[in-house]
Order: structure tokens, then C-alpha cells, then sequence
């Protein structure tokens, strides 16, 4: 009897190492939806920099949401996605747009991130404006993780 029970633990020891071992693996090789968020937003918002509305798209769902809310008593504006690339595509900006920031919690569920970002505008080296990201995105099969919001406060 203790014979059967020892083979008993001892196949329950090799599985769940053996087991435990290979998620390890596996996680360590798969990059997490942290990272792929991250790397997203990162190249978003290198594509503002480097005025490269094709970077821009890249990063971004079919028809994103843009909105942004202004000073003490809040004033809301929609902005479509076509009016954000042409700002970033026009070429008096070229190499003027620098965003600052960076991620200060990504909160996820299943196929939807919410990212809050911290950031500074500057303009041609001077600084316009300051608030906070909260950006929207989804994840597909296909496509993996893209930008399908984006609303900002901003302050000076």
C-alpha cells in the first residue's frame, strides 16, 4: 500500500513540475498584452512625432474616437480621425510635434485595454499644454492590439 501511494506522489510531483515547467516556458516565449499594448502606443505616438500618419493608421482601428476636454470649466470637442492625421500629417509641423509621456496603469479585460498616460505637448521645443491620456484599445485575432479611443485633458 505505501508502495502504490509513493508512485501516486510521486507522478503527482513530475506532472505538476513537468506541468508547471512547460507554462513557464511558454509564458517567458509568448510577449504579454502588456508589452504588445505598450509597443503600440509607443509607435502611435512615434508615428505623431515623426508626422507619419501611415504609423498613425498602423496603430489604430478602422474609425477611432478622438475627444478632448479643455481647462477648469470643462469644454468637450470631438475630433475626427481624418482631422487628427491631417495635424499630424501637415508638413509646417514636420519635426515640431513632440508628445512626452508615459504609462501610468494599464487596466485589462479579455479582448479590451484601458491605458492611463500622463504627457506633456511641446510644439516646435516649447510647451503647449499638459494632461492625461486615457486610451481605448481592442484586440482581434488578426490584427492584435489597436487604438479605438483615445480622450485627453488638457492644461496648461
Amino acid at each position: 500500500m505505501k508502495y502504490g501511494l509513493f508512485l501516486s506522489m510521486k507522478s503527482l510531483f513530475f506532472l505538476l513540475f513537468f506541468g508547471l515547467g512547460m507554462g513557464v516556458a511558454k509564458a517567458q516565449t509568448a510577449p504579454s498584452d502588456s508589452l504588445m499594448i505598450r509597443e503600440v502606443i509607443g509607435s502611435f505616438f512615434q508615428g505623431m512625432h515623426k508626422n507619419d500618419t501611415n504609423l498613425v493608421k498602423q496603430n489604430c482601428c478602422f474609425a477611432p474616437d478622438f475627444k478632448h476636454i479643455t481647462g477648469k470649466m470643462p469644454r468637450f470637442r470631438q475630433e475626427s480621425f481624418q482631422g487628427f492625421l491631417d495635424f499630424v500629417g501637415n508638413p509646417k509641423y514636420l519635426g515640431k510635434i513632440d508628445e512626452r509621456n508615459s504609462i501610468g496603469s494599464i487596466q485589462i479585460s479579455g479582448p479590451m485595454a484601458v491605458v492611463w498616460c500622463p504627457y506633456e505637448f511641446y510644439m516646435d521645443g516649447k510647451f503647449s499644454h499638459k494632461g492625461v491620456n486615457s486610451i481605448t484599445l481592442i484586440k482581434s485575432g488578426r490584427e492584435g492590439w489597436k487604438i479605438c479611443g483615445l480622450i485627453d485633458t488638457r492644461e496648461k
